[in-house]
């Protein structure tokens, strides 16, 4: 097996240029709001006798949930690598409680 060199710091700009301060981030939070108030609203006119008869309902309610649970886990991970390359970085501390 080979060594492989890697450089001691990421690119983080290639997945959302800026850090921290982000247009793409932030309109990537905003999308993951807006996926959750879609599924909140969806779950809460859901009728558990209705979705027998209705599995697209169902299907749909699965997607969004995938759906947000990558982009949260993107915006995690992201926030993760923009403390761990910068720990004083505040936006992104604020960024992780978020």
């Amino acid at each position: 097996m080979k060594n492989g060199v890697y450089r001691e710091v990421w690119d983080l700009d290639s997945i959302f240029p800026g850090g921290s301060e982000s247009p793409q981030l932030v309109e990537h939070l905003r999308n993951t709001e807006r996926k959750i108030k879609d599924f909140n609203s969806k779950v809460g006119s859901f009728v558990s006798s209705k979705c027998i008869a209705e599995p697209v309902e169902v299907t749909e309610l699965i997607r969004l949930i995938s759906e947000i649970e990558m982009n949260v886990s993107q915006a995690k991970s992201f926030v993760v690598c923009l403390l761990a390359q910068n720990p004083k970085d505040q936006k992104a501390s604020t960024l992780e409680d978020k």
